[in-house]
């Protein structure tokens, strides 16, 4: 496994604080944004601020800001190791591809084999059997000629 899978001790609360930043951060931000807009669009303490137009795309800005920080924040504290991730999925899938062609070949000369040995058995059952009637052929040759010198 690459080491940055099974991360120890620091590195782990790192990894375990940024993924908790960046499950609960953005839909936070965007939430924060969304109720400053409806604040300022009612107005409750009548302070006298004009919403414009720019204010209907602060959400999707903070939310912007908020993922690109957190992505710089992943880049600079994660880095990932593309070699060690590389080489486990290689030695895996060289694993798998071995399994699945012994799976799948393996058994294929032992089935030639039997299937040869099966055929081989039946061939000198075939032999036999001609030897046989053969024989019986040529005792019924001797008979009939031994018949024909002596008549019946």
């Amino acid at each position: 496994m690459p080491a940055g899978s099974r991360p120890q001790a620091v590195r782990r609360l790192v990894q375990s604080g940024i993924v908790f930043l960046a499950d609960w951060v953005p839909p936070l931000a965007l939430l924060a944004a969304l109720a400053v807009l409806l604040i300022r669009f009612f107005d409750p303490w009548d302070r006298g601020y004009q919403v414009h137009t720019i204010d209907a795309l602060l959400p999707l800005i903070i939310l912007l800001a908020v993922l690109v920080i957190l992505h710089l924040l992943i880049y600079v504290l994660l880095p990932l190791r593309w070699d060690d991730i590389r080489d486990t999925f290689h030695k895996r899938l060289e694993e798998r591809v071995e399994r699945e062609l012994e799976g799948v070949y393996l058994g294929v000369p032992g089935d030639v084999a039997a299937r040869l040995e099966e055929e081989k058995k039946a061939v000198e059952k075939l032999i036999a059997d001609t030897r046989e009637v053969a024989s019986w052929l040529e005792k019924r040759e001797q008979s009939a000629s031994i018949a024909g010198l002596y008549g019946n």
